[in-house]
């Protein structure tokens, strides 16, 4: 790994990082809600997700493109009678995300491009934030009261499970969804420790 990126610092004025991440999530229940005379299905499950990434940024990291492969095994133990729950499940690995980014400086602030496959968030989070194919430009500033603003037009990926079940079933195929998102936020900062924060989310199904 250092000898490569080396090579290509000197070689191209481009720097190369690639790397792993493993994980396992247990879930585990014992039937105690409400229906206690009717066993759950799942006992427990096991979930195991890798992702491996690589990045090429340049020597003054204004440029950068990303990659990461991920997959995921589901192995699921199922209580006795429990036929109808799905068994253990494989996720063939798939580039979750694929983006260019590029970062223009000025003296007060800088612009951030970004197109590809990322992760785009607002506020917190909650009403929207998820990788999608896309465009999305952003500003920070220094010195100023606006913190930041940042504006997307972006489409979901259509592996996703889509939450609105009877509009995937009848149009798209059950569970699935290609719906497209535009959007913006504008970050407004009212005291050193008080925040502003409005945005706005256009789902388009």
């Amino acid at each position: 790994s250092y000898r490569l990126g080396a090579y290509m610092l000197d070689k191209y004025g481009w720097l190369m990082d690639y790397g792993g991440q493993t994980s396992v999530t247990y879930v585990g229940g014992n039937n105690n809600d409400r229906q206690t005379g009717v066993q759950d299905s799942t006992d427990h499950t096991l979930d195991y997700e890798m992702n491996l990434f690589g990045q090429i940024t340049d020597k003054a990291r204004l440029s950068k493109f990303y990659v990461r492969l991920k997959t995921k095994y589901n192995e699921t133990n199922k209580t006795s009678g429990a036929g109808s729950t799905r068994g253990n499940d494989y996720e063939q690995a798939n580039f979750d995300m694929a983006y260019f980014e590029k970062t223009i400086p000025a003296k007060t602030h800088r612009h951030v491009w970004t197109v590809g496959r990322h992760y785009v968030t607002v506020g917190r989070g909650i009403a929207y934030g998820q990788m999608a194919d896309g465009l999305s430009y952003s500003v920070k500033l220094t010195q100023n009261k606006f913190e930041s603003y940042k504006l997307f037009m972006l489409r979901q990926n259509g592996r996703d499970d889509n939450s609105d079940y009877y509009n995937a079933s009848t149009t798209r195929g059950a569970g699935r969804t290609h719906r497209q998102f535009f959007g913006g936020e504008l970050k407004w900062r009212l005291t050193p420790r008080h925040k502003f924060t409005f945005f706005y989310v256009v789902n388009d199904d």
